[in-house]
């Protein structure tokens, strides 16, 4: 599991733009959102789920489909 450096904001609202980074996680949600998601692409939050110890991360691209928040980084 690697330690992110670069954040998303766990809060944000819907409409906002996050950039996948392809690192950082469990090594099994990786291989999942790699199944979905391409490095360096951006996409759009739908909306996002914060527990006690992880977010999920809803995107406009993939209705219904959880991914961890660590995945992203904020896109201005």
């Amino acid at each position: 599991m690697a330690i992110n450096t670069k954040e998303m904001n766990i809060y944000a609202r819907s409409g906002d733009k996050v950039k996948y980074l392809a690192e950082n996680g469990h090594d099994d949600q990786l291989i999942d959102a790699n199944k979905f998601l391409e490095k360096g692409m951006v996409y759009t939050v739908d909306k996002t789920i914060v527990y006690g110890w992880h977010t999920d991360v809803y995107l406009r691209e993939f209705p219904g489909k959880a991914f961890n928040s660590v995945h992203f980084e904020d896109y201005p």
